[in-house]
């Protein structure tokens, strides 16, 4: 899919609910939507989980957040993508 010019890969729809509650800092609402989702593209799952564990880490669920960040740092790390691992 194409948005303007830029390119919208399949997932970033599902990923844009997260997204609006953690601009609006509604935290729970966040972890909610981030985890109704999965997906099997490696990067969109990456990005995913990185959410979810922003939104773990503001709830103060630790636990929750090192294992979110844990799952996006080695999905990032495995595509090769080192700044955002």
């Amino acid at each position: 899919m194409v948005v303007g010019r830029t390119e919208v890969t399949e997932g970033e729809d599902e990923l844009a609910a997260t997204r609006a509650a953690i601009a609006r800092h509604d935290w729970q609402g966040a972890l909610d939507e981030a985890r109704a989702v999965a997906f099997d593209d490696p990067a969109t799952e990456a990005d995913r989980a990185d959410l979810e564990a922003e939104a773990a880490w503001w709830l103060g669920r630790l636990e929750d957040c090192i294992s979110a960040r844990e799952r996006a740092y080695r999905l990032y790390d495995e595509l090769g993508d080192q700044r955002r691992a």
